[in-house]
């Protein structure tokens, strides 16, 4: 069985080397390949940086007008909680705020 062992290691060995071997020399001739796109890739590069250099600065704009819009909504929905507010109960009720809502003002009639 040492001498079958043996030269099963020494195939494996072999087949090993020549499969690195292959790999090497196929590493080779993909660094020699002539590239056809690489003006196109270039260009590309160049174009993702820019967009990259504006989104800095769209993503700091986006931010404030989402932020704006955000507290325009709930204003909006404060006014008309307010508003409801009033017309149902008159000018007397208490105010609701964010913090008190309706529910726990007490109005008497």
């Amino acid at each position: 069985m040492g001498e079958v062992q043996m030269l099963l290691d020494d195939l494996g060995h072999t087949f090993s080397k020549f499969k690195e071997q292959r790999r090497i020399e196929m590493l080779k001739l993909f660094s020699q390949v002539r590239c056809c796109d690489c003006g196109h890739k270039l260009r590309m590069l160049d174009v993702q940086k820019k967009a990259a250099k504006m989104s800095a600065g769209a993503k700091r704009s986006l931010t404030a007008c989402l932020m704006v819009l955000l507290l325009l909504g709930g204003f909006w929905i404060y006014m008309t909680r307010r508003y409801n507010h009033v017309a149902a109960f008159g000018s007397g009720a208490c105010v609701a705020t964010f913090f008190y809502t309706n529910s726990d003002c007490d109005v008497y009639v």
